[in-house]
């Protein structure tokens, strides 16, 4: 007889309750929002600044919890609401009467509700396939998250946010693992290397746009294990350098050719 599933403990029951309830929270968030919006732009102001005030309360609420609690709740809600909210920036976007003229209120109350979340406690981002507009919302929470270990843009935008995500990096000084495929560039790698000595995993495969120039950068970050530079434009005479100076290297990704040569020396 096949193994019959184990029932939810009552912490588990409690969490999915709570997780229901902020997604609720949200929800209504929203549709207020979007309705304050087809009144004008005087009426979405004052709902945009009583969401904001609701989102401060909020994220108090959340910071009094105990750490088990939030390192269970959190992750999953913070995809919760980068989809919510990013189906609500695609509803917004189509408003065209009022769009141009509260674009900036707009982008301040989605990365507010996002940033109701988060704070200290948030560890890591590591949200799956995303749009560039949920890439962006992430990355200007940043401030918000000083603690951030784990990072993962995975996957393209069709939008490049790699500037923005140079001139934020500074936030994240206790970063452990980055992964920004396809769009990292030198830039980026300079930042990681000024900012997040700490880190022990890059993961930047198919960005061409990552080159020599970042070699001395990653240079640098003395605690790396782990460096992904498959198609990059790194050269091999540059990949030897990183093989031979990262003193705590033991697994880079390049081509397999380059790395039986090196691993055999």
């Amino acid at each position: 007889m096949p193994n019959s599933k184990q029932p939810l403990t009552l912490t588990e029951i409690s969490m999915r309750r709570e997780r229901e309830t902020l997604n609720n929270v949200l929800a209504n968030w929203i549709r207020m929002l979007l309705l304050a919006a087809t009144r004008g732009i005087q009426s979405h102001s004052q709902q945009v600044e009583e969401v904001t005030n609701k989102c401060k309360t909020l994220n108090e609420h959340l910071t009094s919890l105990p750490k088990p609690i939030l390192d269970y709740l959190i992750p999953p809600l913070i995809a919760d609401f980068v989809n919510k909210i990013s189906s609500y920036h695609k509803t917004f976007l189509g408003l065209k009467r009022i769009r141009k003229h509260a674009e900036t209120k707009h982008e301040a109350i989605c990365t507010g509700m996002l940033n109701c979340l988060l704070g200290p406690f948030t560890r890591q981002y590591n949200t799956g396939i995303m749009s560039s507009f949920e890439q962006r919302l992430i990355i200007q929470t940043f401030p918000s998250t000083p603690n951030l270990k784990i990072l993962v843009f995975g996957t393209a935008p069709e939008i490049d946010n790699s500037a923005l995500l140079a001139n934020n990096i500074c936030h994240l000084k206790h970063l452990e693992s980055f992964q920004y495929n396809y769009r990292c560039t030198d830039q980026v790698i300079q930042q990681l290397a000024l900012h997040c000595s700490t880190l022990r995993k890059i993961e930047v495969s198919n960005s061409r746009a990552v080159t020599d120039v970042s070699v001395q950068h990653l240079l640098k970050l003395k605690n790396l294990s782990h460096l992904d530079l498959m198609g990059t434009s790194v050269t091999e005479r540059k990949y030897g350098l990183l093989k031979s100076g990262l003193p705590n290297i033991t697994n880079i990704n390049y081509s397999s050719a380059i790395c039986d040569g090196l691993n055999s020396m």
